[in-house]
């Protein structure tokens, strides 16, 4: 009789691997375990949609940048809430140690660097996103793209640039 062995599939046990690292990132993102493990709960169902693992050179911050990604929707989904008056108590209620002005600080800062990638070109914002929030190196978006690695390197680096100046017209107008 031959046993039936059940393997786990490579995101699984990255997941495992990593569990650590990934809820020591979020908790102090968002400043609350009980928020934490609901994030790393939604990471852990996302690891069911990944088609190409062949194309991750990186696990760890493969999934370090889900995380943030899923720590940025959340935020993003408190922020556009109708205020009620009624979400604060629930916020305290699941998290008492959540400050009020830290998810303020929070929210206004991812508000920030969405605006500041808005004001970017297409193909520059592009870039930066499958590279830093995507995880893919520059050799995989060259292929990605049909261009070549320099090409690659050079456009993220003007894009980081504009990413530089925006940011530095921003601090003069406030």
């Amino acid at each position: 009789m031959t046993a039936n062995l059940i393997t786990k599939p490579c995101p699984f046990i990255w997941y495992e691997d990593y569990y650590q690292s990934l809820y020591q990132l979020v908790n102090s993102q968002v400043n609350c375990s009980a928020l934490t493990q609901d994030i790393l709960q939604d990471l852990y169902f996302k690891l069911n949609k990944i088609n190409n693992l062949s194309e991750i050179s990186n696990p760890k911050n493969y999934l370090m940048q889900i995380a943030c990604r899923l720590v940025i929707d959340n935020k993003r989904l408190k922020s556009n809430q109708v205020e009620t008056g009624q979400e604060q108590t629930i916020d305290l209620a699941v998290c008492p140690k959540a400050k009020p002005e830290h998810n303020a600080i929070q929210v206004n800062l991812i508000e920030n660097i969405q605006t500041a990638l808005d004001k970017l070109p297409d193909e520059k914002r592009d870039l930066i996103w499958l590279s830093a929030v995507e995880g893919f190196s520059y050799q995989q978006i060259a292929s990605r793209k049909g261009r070549s690695l320099s090409w690659v390197e050079k456009s993220i680096a003007q894009g980081m640039i504009l990413l530089t100046e925006i940011k530095r017209q921003h601090q003069g107008e406030l």
